[in-house]
């Protein structure tokens, strides 16, 4: 049990709490995000389709999120799914024990997967507007008129939608994930920007209350070890 502590139990929490680290970052890329939105945008809500230089390091800054977020999560699952911790030492108390911290890593991790879809999914849905857009130009270009602002009224702006499958190749899907659309506020198709930071913070809310019930098993471990006393 103390072998597991060391190993692997306290890197994956020093890997759980650089994941909140980087969810927290971007809570300040959406405040920048939305305030270029506001100045580029064509009053379409707290969204943009024009681009402009705020709007692309934003959204650069936000996908360089999202590399390291996958990258912890797929190490901390593995570490839970293939390391000692899931599977019987012979001893009932420390099983028990070791079971416990185990669950509550995986709720963490379920409320964290949440967080990084919500980004991930921003992100990519921002992306193909993107290249929706680049079309549209080179349709105007192709045709000698000014097709964007011809349909401009008529067409809608693709908009943030989070609820992309994030495929980040973990092998067993987490029984404690959250359903995105299961998070308040925020629903199947258009949410806006706004919506998406409010569910980003309940979700944050979540995994912080997942991350006690991780340090309670986790100091009844280190205690037992004789690492508290």
């Amino acid at each position: 049990m103390c072998t597991e502590l060391n190993h692997h139990i306290l890197p994956a929490i020093a890997m759980m709490l650089q994941n909140d680290r980087d969810v927290a970052k971007s809570r300040p890329i959406f405040k920048s995000y939305l305030e270029t939105a506001f100045k580029n945008g064509r009053g379409a809500g707290d969204t943009t389709d024009w681009s402009s230089p705020g709007r692309a390091m934003a959204l650069e800054r936000m996908e360089m999120l999202v590399t390291p977020l996958a990258q912890n999560t797929i190490a901390i699952q593995k570490l839970l799914e293939n390391s000692s911790l899931a599977h019987p030492s012979g001893v009932p108390e420390d099983d028990a024990k070791l079971s416990a911290v185990r669950d509550a890593m995986l709720k963490v991790l379920g409320a964290q997967s949440a967080s990084l879809d919500l980004i991930n999914g921003f992100v990519t849905t921002q992306q193909l507007g993107d290249m929706q857009h680049a079309g549209e130009e080179n349709l105007s270009a192709i045709q000698g008129s000014d097709f964007s602002s011809k349909t401009a009224q008529s067409m809608e702006t693709p908009s943030p939608n989070p609820f992309q499958a994030d495929q980040i190749g973990l092998r067993d899907p987490n029984p404690y994930n959250i359903d995105p659309t299961q998070v308040p506020g925020l629903q199947v198709g258009w949410n806006q920007v706004s919506m998406i930071v409010q569910g980003l913070t309940w979700v944050q809310d979540e995994t912080a209350r997942r991350e006690n019930a991780v340090s309670s098993a986790t100091r009844a471990i280190a205690t037992a070890c004789g690492a508290l006393h």
